[in-house]
Parts: structure tokens; C-alpha cells; sequence
């Protein structure tokens, strides 16, 4: 038999037939052929190429051979010889899919910080009318650690959540809060009011005159706000308008009055709670009017202040048959004192300070509240840098329980007492403590918020 093309149809080398057989097999590159005969009447064989597995494997083989040594030879610094590419394979074309865009990471949210600060000392008042007071406080909000505006901020008296805030505030001078509003009295005459469960301006208006205090109005029109000027005029407010109108109604009970506004013949302790008889005690004599205020302990409690046995009354507060009085020690140091007095005597007595009294700051206690039968009070001790706040049983004098409040806490300046929590603030801190147990639940120092 005479092969008429006896070259391989891969890669032409010469192919070695047997006349004997059917098939010949490349020696170079292992493709198989297979030899069919022609009927042509010419016994001429012709080649058809069939691709084994084994020339498959080859090639793989040969395309992982070309891969390593490629891979060589990037990593090796001394040339070799480059092998010729396998011959390409038609594949069918398929277009790549469109890359999806990459996500955009969230810009980061700017952050302010709310602190707390003593231009407004802190206080209760049911702003949202749930029964249940919240804490209203004067703060400054920071930004980028800059000094901010002043504000004042509505807060959760229980949980110390943020709750609302107003905008940026000139002037806390002579500010009082009032239901759900926060009215401010410029030295212009001018009021704005503030609703203190949104923070958003309520009305301004202007009166022409200059106020000299914020009175609480009568029971019989819980919607309103006195105003007192300087000229002696009394003047209801609506706290939801603003609407002005006349009225011949005593100031009641000043929320706040102007510096130098406070008449000396006025000798109710202002301090106490709503409908608590309270009176300063000790005489004055007003030299530049040429007239005397009498004792109000005196004169309306019957108490004698100057004449206890072992103690010295600087205020009374009548409490069921008696009264609370609270003052400091004699003779000797100045310790703050409490004591129930009825009919004449002490039902009991106590040094406000739970350690060693001659450690605290003499004179009597600044900071008092009273509710539900229980007194607390608070004391520093300016050697320790410390400020304390007790809690005594009204009718037995039993201390319930006493609370260091750390250090650098002896500026005491807000002492509030609500259903859950004791309100301690001093000049860099508000502590929001545990009735019961007098525990610190939480510091409202700084809160950081979005910002704006």
C-alpha cells in the first residue's frame, strides 16, 4: 500500500504506515489516524484525523507546562527559551457581564456634643403632661471641638434619654419653666416662649418694659403665665399665644425674678415646694428706707430660731403638726443641722453630714427637697473635693441612705427630688441617682448626638 500524504495533520512530521493496520499514530505529537480505504478502483488509502483522549491530555499537559514555565519566568532573573503558543481552540464568543458598580461607602455622620451647664440649674416639669416630670437643664452644644450655642434641653428624668432642644439661646438670665414652655425675658422687654417638646419657638412679644419677675399664675388659670414689670403691673400671658391682658392678681409664686428685684419684705423661702408655708428666718432693716422686717420664723411659725437648744434655724418648712427646720450647730462649728420641732421641742434632731462633720463646709444646708415623707439634702466637703447628698426619713429623721458623688463634685448647685430619681448637679456633672438606694443610675455630663 502507497500512503498518498503521509505527513501528520497536526504537526507534519512524517507518519510511519502499516500496511497491516488501520490506524497510524504520530510519533511527535501522538495524533492518531485512521487509514479508510477509497473505493476508486486505486488502492489509495486516505487519512482521517480523529482526536483521541490522549492528544486532549497532551495538550493540557502542554498548556500547564507553558503556564509553569511562564511562571519561571517572571520569577527568575535568568532568561530561557519561550515556547510557541498551543494552537487556539474555537470557542464559541460570549460577551463578559457588566461589572456592577462598586458600592459607595456612607460619607461618616458629623457628631456634636451636648453638655451640660449651671446658666439654667436644673428642674422638673412635666412637659409632655404624662404625670411624670422630665428634666429640663441648659446645654452647650459642641461641634468639631469648637465652643457651641447655648441651649436648653428637655431630658427622660428616669433614663436620661435626650428628649428635645431649643434653639441657640443669648440670654438664661431670667428664664422660668412653666407646663410645657420655656419663656425667656430679655432686658428689652421682649418674651419668647419655647415649646419644650419640639425645642421650637411658641411666640415672642414684646411688653415695653422690663421684667422683674415670672410669677406662676392662680389654680384658676393653669394656661397662663404672670408677668410682673417694673412699674408694679401684673400681666397674664397665654402660654399658647402669647396674648397679653391685665389683671390685678398677685405674683403668687416667682419662677424667677430679676437680679435686685427681690423685695426684702418678702421672707418666704421660695426654695421650698409648691404649697409648702416656708419662711427665712432672722430680722431685717432696710436702712435706706428707714423700715424693719420682723422674724417670719418668729412671728408666723413661733419659733424662736436664735433660742434652739443646740442649733441655730435658718429656715422653717411646715410639715404635717410641725415644722422642718434646717440651720447649723452651736455651739462651736457651724456643722448643718435638720430637726422636726413640734409643740415646743425637737422630735428629732441630726448633723446633716453622715462622717465626721468637722470634714464638711459649715452652714446650713444649701440644697433641700422634700416629697412623699422623705428629706434629702446636700453637703460638700471642700478639703475632700467632694459633694454628698443624703436621703432622711421626714417624720423620724432615719437616714435611708448617703452618696459620695466623686470627685471635684463639691459645687453643688441643683438638688431635685422626682418619683424615681434624685437630680444632683454640680458644676461639671448631673447625676441622675436611684430614690431607693441612692445608686448613681446615670451621668448626664455630655450626651453626642447627629449633628444638626
Amino acid at each position: 500500500m502507497r500512503l498518498q500524504s503521509p505527513h501528520c495533520p497536526r504537526c507534519g512530521a512524517q507518519v510511519e504506515i502499516d500496511a497491516t493496520k488501520e490506524r497510524a499514530t504520530c510519533a511527535y505529537c501522538g495524533t492518531t489516524s485512521y487509514v479508510a480505504r477509497a473505493d476508486r478502483g486505486a488502492d489509495v488509502p486516505v487519512v482521517v484525523v480523529k482526536t483521541h483522549v490522549v492528544t486532549v491530555l497532551a495538550l493540557a499537559v502542554a498548556l500547564i507546562a507553558l503556564l509553569v514555565a511562564g511562571a519561571l519566568l517572571v520569577r527568575s532573573p535568568t532568561p530561557t527559551a519561550s515556547l510557541p503558543p498551543p494552537m487556539p481552540r474555537p470557542v464559541a464568543s460570549t460577551p463578559a457581564p457588566a461589572a456592577e458598580p462598586a458600592e459607595a461607602g456612607a460619607a461618616p455622620v458629623p457628631q456634636a456634643i451636648v453638655r451640660v451647664t449651671s446658666l439654667l440649674p436644673a428642674r422638673l416639669s412635666d412637659v409632655d403632661g404624662d404625670r411624670t416630670p422630665e428634666l429640663v437643664v441648659s446645654v452647650r452644644v459642641e461641634q468639631s471641638g469648637t465652643r457651641g450655642d447655648t441651649q436648653v434641653a428637655v431630658f427622660d428624668a428616669t433614663t436620661g434619654a435626650l428628649r428635645a432642644r431649643t434653639p441657640a439661646l443669648e440670654d438664661l438670665s431670667l428664664a422660668a419653666v412653666w407646663r410645657a414652655r420655656l419663656v425667656l425675658a430679655q432686658t428689652s422687654g421682649q418674651l419668647t416662649a419655647y415649646d419644650l417638646v419640639s425645642g421650637d419657638v411658641q411666640w415672642t412679644t414684646a411688653l415695653g418694659e422690663r421684667v422683674a419677675a415670672l410669677c406662676a399664675p392662680p389654680e384658676s388659670a393653669p394656661d397662663t403665665l404672670h408677668v410682673t414689670t417694673d412699674d408694679g403691673r401684673t400681666l397674664s400671658l397665654a402660654l399658647t399665644t402669647g396674648r397679653q391682658s391685665e389683671t390685678k392678681a398677685p405674683c403668687q409664686r416667682p419662677l424667677a425674678i430679676a437680679e435686685g428685684r427681690h423685695s426684702p419684705r418678702d421672707r418666704r423661702d421660695l426654695s421650698a415646694p409648691p404649697g409648702v408655708e416656708a419662711y427665712r428666718c432672722g430680722g431685717v432693716r432696710v436702712l435706706s428706707h428707714g423700715y424693719a422686717v420682723p422674724d417670719a420664723c418668729r412671728t408666723r411659725a413661733g419659733i424662736a430660731s436664735d433660742r434652739l437648744p443646740g442649733m441655730v434655724g435658718h429656715r422653717v418648712w411646715r410639715h404635717g403638726a410641725g415644722f422642718l427646720i434646717f440651720g447649723v450647730r452651736t455651739p462651736g462649728t457651724y456643722v448643718p443641722m435638720v430637726g422636726r420641732y413640734e409643740r415646743g421641742r425637737f422630735r428629732w434632731k441630726s448633723e446633716v453630714p453622715l462622717q465626721n462633720p468637722l470634714e464638711v463646709d459649715e452652714g446650713g444646708p444649701a440644697h433641700v427637697e422634700l416629697a412623699d415623707g422623705q428629706l434629702v439634702l446636700a453637703y460638700a466637703s471642700s478639703k475632700a473635693d467632694r459633694g454628698y447628698v443624703t436621703m432622711l426619713a421626714a417624720d423620724d429623721g432615719r437616714r435611708l441612705w448617703t452618696t459620695d458623688l466623686g470627685p471635684r463634685s463639691d459645687g453643688i448647685v441643683a438638688l431635685r427630688l422626682g418619683p424615681e430619681t434624685v437630680v444632683a448637679q454640680t458644676a461639671d456633672d448631673l447625676m441622675l441617682l436611684d430614690r431607693a438606694s441612692g445608686q448613681v443610675r446615670t451621668r448626664l455630663s455630655e450626651t453626642t448626638i447627629p449633628a444638626r
